[in-house]
């Protein structure tokens, strides 16, 4: 069988690990995207802040990449007729938690409100964190101006209460801290992040990837330790066990009801305007943002 080549760029690999695996896993000599006829080349993400990602792949210099919602936004929003487009979605609802000391009493959203938070005003995390609580109805954070590097660190001090993350970040908070820590997750459930292809992306290249990536997700929640010597291999720094974790807390927003990858129009225009708020961007018409290719994500067949 010839292979179709593909380019496929990742997100952020040294702070998100495990989330990397299922495609470092399904790139593999072998591996599902060989399996569905596809010869992909992995490439680092763009040295530079993260709508860069999206924006090579609307130029041509990439065929498919991960993403967040926001990232893309703030793409469409310096060119908004943007060459690029989801075609599956990934993460279902954001990963967003406070991350608290384990022996505190801070278990329930709720307990979160009025509580010291390490960040600073205006930070894109915060703003998320803050968003989160309030679509839940909790109270805001009390906000203890430190960087994003100095807060865990502060919070091992018990200097704050919660330090705002993502959840399948914790156990970097945690070696920051040099405390056993937690995550409280706040997330609200609008689409996070996913897989953007390049309008130039025929069709039954789009669909060959959709379908490999939600069989590799799946093969991945079967067996977590898939792909981890690949990973480790291209990030020698990287420990299994941090990898391993950090895919386990990111399973918990890929899957739901909803088949896997799967997109919804009614639910992409309520996290459009859902992230568009929380972050002061422009909110685009929701079938602009992806691809219907009209091909169901195959589940299953592990």
């Amino acid at each position: 069988m010839t292979c179709s080549s593909v380019r496929f760029g990742l997100y952020c690999t040294h702070c998100m690990p495990g989330y990397h695996l299922p495609y470092l896993a399904a790139a593999a000599p072998g591996g599902l995207f060989a399996e569905h006829g596809l010869d992909v080349d992995i490439l680092e993400p763009v040295d530079g802040p993260g709508q860069a990602n999206v924006h090579r792949v609307a130029a041509g210099s990439a065929d498919f990449c991960l993403t967040s919602v926001a990232y893309y936004l703030m793409a469409r929003a310096e060119v908004p007729d943007l060459a690029a487009r989801f075609v599956a979605i990934v993460g279902r609802r954001s990963p967003m938690a406070g991350i608290v000391a384990a022996e505190s009493g801070l278990h329930a959203p709720e307990d979160l409100a009025g509580r010291r938070t390490g960040a600073l005003d205006g930070e894109r995390l915060l703003l998320e964190y803050e968003a989160a609580l309030t679509a839940r109805g909790v109270g805001a954070p009390v906000l203890v101006p430190l960087t994003y590097a100095d807060a865990p660190a502060a919070l091992g001090r018990g200097e704050i209460d919660v330090v705002p993350d993502f959840a399948d970040l914790v156990w970097r908070v945690r070696r920051q801290a040099g405390i056993e820590v937690r995550a409280v997750r706040v997330g609200a459930p609008y689409y996070a992040n996913g897989v953007v292809a390049g309008d130039h992306v025929p069709d039954d290249r789009v669909t060959a990837v959709r379908e490999a990536v939600g069989l590799a997700l799946e093969r991945q929640r079967a067996c977590p330790d898939n792909g981890v010597e690949a990973l480790i291999d291209r990030y020698p720094e990287t420990a299994r066990s941090d990898a391993i974790e950090g895919w386990q807390h990111a399973e918990r927003t890929i899957f739901g009801s909803a088949p896997v990858g799967s997109m919804d129009h009614d639910v992409w225009e309520a996290s459009l305007a859902y992230t568009g708020q929380v972050h002061g961007l422009p909110v685009p018409e929701a079938s602009t943002v992806y691809r219907d290719v009209d091909a169901p994500v195959i589940v299953g067949r592990l």
